[in-house]
């Protein structure tokens, strides 16, 4: 069993074992590596469903021939990928 501290002013993750060891520093980066690939699947798949709805936008703007019933979700979306593409801290 470990423990996982995540510090929320630099996003860094430390890992210890019970009764306060320290877990090598291999492993630690090995985890700090796992943590990095799941957020980029996360992003990856808030990316994918944006895709996802632009073109379903797309679709529809061309059935209706006209822009009214996209534009708010369009805006949504596009508030949203300007939230990912944000540079973390």
């Amino acid at each position: 069993m470990v423990a996982r501290e995540r510090d929320p002013r630099t996003g860094r993750t430390s890992v210890r074992l019970p009764g306060d060891t320290k877990v090598p520093m291999w492993e630690q980066l090995a985890r700090a590596e796992e943590d990095l690939a799941a957020h980029c699947r996360q992003r990856a798949r808030d990316l994918q469903q944006l895709a996802s709805r632009a073109t379903r936008r797309a679709q529809q703007l061309r059935v209706d021939r006209a822009s009214d019933s996209t534009e708010l979700d369009r805006s949504h979306d596009l508030r949203r990928l300007a939230e990912l593409e944000r540079p973390h801290s």
